[in-house]
């Protein structure tokens, strides 16, 4: 099915670029493209409501076995697990399985379908294009091999950090008439900012990572786009203006393709620690 969409999408740019060449009545291609447009619209309207019932359908099993999980645990579970990690697991690191999770596993396979359609392309104006773009891609996998396992380690250290939080919270709220008598209210206070940029700090760190890994990627793929645009140039008397249009497009999209493949495909990593 998403295979279908992506194929329908470069098919209505193909489209576009015969359209611009001529050879056919107006009529012709405006409905050819009318046709193209509603048979995007179904795939998307389709793909929307399957990736919709699969999430939900895999949310309600997960969340019903970890409900089962802990309402039959043994007292000696609750004794080594606080409640703010339990409510950490219910909130944070549900909702990572219940959004976060699926929109970047679909987004991800999305982005891998449009890089093969903008290479297919590319690779009919010039093999010296593909062979750019796989040096490129080279370059990326060790770029995302560098960021994803620390990322991964810090965004576990910053769902780890999140607990005591929660768990301080309760217990405070449980407390809070001794926490009065005893004038402890600044102490508590104080504890809970300082947890708080416990957790600011591995979360400020995640996307101080995450900003260093799409800066080189942006740079990675600015070299790309400067070798396929003077490809593009050189080839222009072999190539129609309609097609070489197309094929600057695909140039100049696809850097920006490759780095958010690669961009949510770490990310990915990253989020399936909340299934841990």
């Amino acid at each position: 099915m998403l295979a279908a969409y992506q194929a329908a999408d470069v098919a209505s740019r193909v489209w576009l670029m015969l359209w611009v060449a001529g050879g056919h009545s107006q009529q012709y291609y405006v409905e050819g493209y009318l046709y193209l447009g509603v048979g995007i619209a179904a795939l998307v309207l389709v793909r929307v409501l399957v990736v919709t019932y699969a999430t939900l359908q895999s949310a309600a099993v997960l969340h019903l076995r970890m409900l089962a999980g802990v309402l039959f645990a043994p007292m000696a579970f609750f004794d080594a697990h606080p409640t703010g990690r339990l409510l950490n697991r219910f909130t944070n690191d549900t909702a990572a399985l219940d959004e976060r999770i699926p929109q970047s596993l679909t987004t991800a396979i999305d982005e891998v379908l449009q890089i093969v359609g903008m290479a297919l392309v590319l690779l009919y104006v010039s093999p010296l294009i593909l062979g750019c773009m796989l040096v490129l891609l080279a370059a990326m996998y060790a770029v995302t091999r560098g960021y994803r396992y620390p990322a991964r380690d810090i965004r576990r250290i910053e769902s780890v950090t999140k607990s005591p939080i929660l768990s301080h919270f309760v217990e405070s709220i449980a407390g809070r008439d001794t926490i009065r008598v005893f004038g402890a209210q600044d102490r508590f206070q104080a504890q809970n900012v300082d947890l708080l940029e416990a957790s600011a700090r591995s979360f400020y760190a995640f996307w101080c990572s995450t900003s260093c890994y799409v800066n080189f990627l942006e740079m990675l793929g600015s070299v790309l786009l400067l070798v396929t645009g003077l490809i593009v140039v050189h080839a222009r008397s072999s190539l129609g203006a309609a097609f070489g249009a197309l094929a600057i497009s695909y140039a100049y999209s696809l850097p920006r393709q490759v780095m958010y493949m690669t961009r949510h495909l770490a990310e990915l990593e990253v989020e399936f620690v909340a299934v841990e």
